[in-house]
């Protein structure tokens, strides 16, 4: 399950960023049809874009092993952040600041992160660098688990509620639908975040709509409750000569042609 991350990867890399198009309806405004169904999780960025290209990293670790993911994503944070000096010659660096990488998506395998690193790393990270988004998939701090349950991320919201600079209302929608749903269900959850043009940390979290096979068991705690809550985020250039690019982030198997219990209703 957790190696099934590649699709998403090339499905954000591909089909689901949009290039030029207009920003998107607020959730009130759906259409009755589709809401019956599902229920949407809209959001508008205001950013930075220094060119038409929309670079992409991903992060592809050579061994799954949870119990390094957090040290994973902090180093590769790191890098793009402050860069190591580029050497001159043996044993010498170019003397100068370190300038941060241009990126605009870093892209991490689904169930990489434990969702404590994150707040952790959030309340870390330096407001005042030029930064791309980051999409990364969570799990609880339990090695051994890839699911959280309703309450765990009802947590997990809490928590980064108190981070600094964080704009709250993107988390509205979710924390909504979360509220919504059974305290007994366990979801796989992804967060995409960026920093955007007015320097503050924006933080959107997003449950996986279609489980893998994996994730269809008789123990409860390995049985993924499918979700109904479609996230859409709008990056807005602050230069108008730049495209708008609408991202759906998205969680392995999500990208897959599967039978739901959701369209099957």
């Amino acid at each position: 399950m957790a190696l099934g991350w590649l699709a998403a990867i090339l499905t954000q890399i591909g089909s689901v960023i949009g290039l030029g198009t207009r920003p998107l309806m607020p959730t009130a405004h759906l259409p009755a049809a589709t809401s019956k169904r599902f229920r949407g999780n809209f959001l508008s960025w205001r950013v930075d874009r220094a060119s038409r290209a929309f670079r992409i990293y991903v992060v592809e670790p050579g061994n799954y092993q949870p119990n390094v993911h957090a040290t994973v994503f902090g180093q590769a944070l790191s890098h793009v952040i402050a860069p190591p000096p580029e050497p001159l010659e043996l044993n010498t660096a170019i003397d100068r600041p370190a300038r941060s990488l241009p990126f605009d998506l870093m892209t991490f395998p689904e169930a990489f992160l434990p969702g404590e690193e994150l707040v952790k790393i959030l309340n870390s990270m330096p407001r005042t660098v030029s930064f791309g988004c980051v999409h990364v998939g969570l799990r609880p701090s339990d090695a051994d688990q890839h699911l959280f349950q309703a309450t765990e991320l009802q947590d997990l919201v809490r928590s980064l509620r108190t981070v600094p600079d964080l704009q709250t209302e993107d988390l509205a929608n979710f924390s909504q639908w979360l509220n919504d749903q059974a305290s007994e269900h366990y979801f796989n959850v992804g967060c995409f975040f960026t920093i955007d043009a007015s320097r503050r940390l924006r933080v959107c979290l997003h449950p996986k709509l279609v489980p893998s096979k994996s994730e269809l068991s008789p123990l409860p705690e390995q049985n993924m409750a499918e979700a109904d809550l479609v996230t859409l985020i709008t990056l807005q250039p602050t230069d108008p000569t730049f495209f708008t690019v609408n991202i759906q982030p998205l969680l392995c198997s999500d990208v897959l042609h599967l039978p739901t219990k959701r369209l099957a209703a």
